[in-house]
């Protein structure tokens, strides 16, 4: 491997790792995990295991793909977190929505463990178990409806008149 290869390699590693890191320092900041799905404290505990496998981990291909899901997870925490007038149940549909397929908390601590499990021989804890899903599957093809005006909306969205 050239010295820019593996400069870049190293330059990555040390981006993911500090994405995993803000991501579990976000989620350490939440005093009060009431409305949050139960599957963001199991996400959230994986990424202390991430950060640790990635600090080994110098040598492997995997890395861009890791930076990215670690992203897209960091930037669902903190939208979730942010104080907005919607509940944490909405924010965290309107971010997952924004990434759209596969943008369930879960998938995205799943494809950073799948990539990572390649390089975790050296760790036996890690564990990529089933967790259940957050948010059912079609939550991205459901529905969206803006209402800005006062007084009731009436949406008819089955069959029939």
């Amino acid at each position: 491997m050239s010295g820019a290869k593996a400069s870049l390699i190293i330059s990555l590693i040390g981006s993911i790792i500090t994405i995993i890191e803000t991501t579990y320092q976000v989620y350490e900041a939440i005093e009060d995990e009431k409305g949050l799905p139960a599957n963001f404290k199991k996400a959230a505990s994986k990424l202390p295991l991430i950060s640790k496998i990635l600090s080994n981990a110098e040598k492997y291909p995997t890395l861009k793909s890791c930076k990215l899901q670690a992203t897209r997870l960091r930037d669902i925490f903190t939208k979730v977190m942010l104080d907005e007038d919607d509940s944490r149940w909405d924010r965290y549909v309107k971010a997952a929505r924004i990434i759209g397929k596969g943008g369930h908390i879960e998938d995205l601590a799943r494809r950073i463990l799948d990539n990572l499990q390649l390089m975790s021989t050296n760790f036996p804890e890690v564990e990529v178990s089933k967790i259940e899903p957050s948010l059912p599957d079609s939550f991205e093809e459901a529905p969206v409806f803006a209402h800005y005006g006062s007084g009731a909306q009436n949406v008819n969205i089955g069959g029939g008149s």
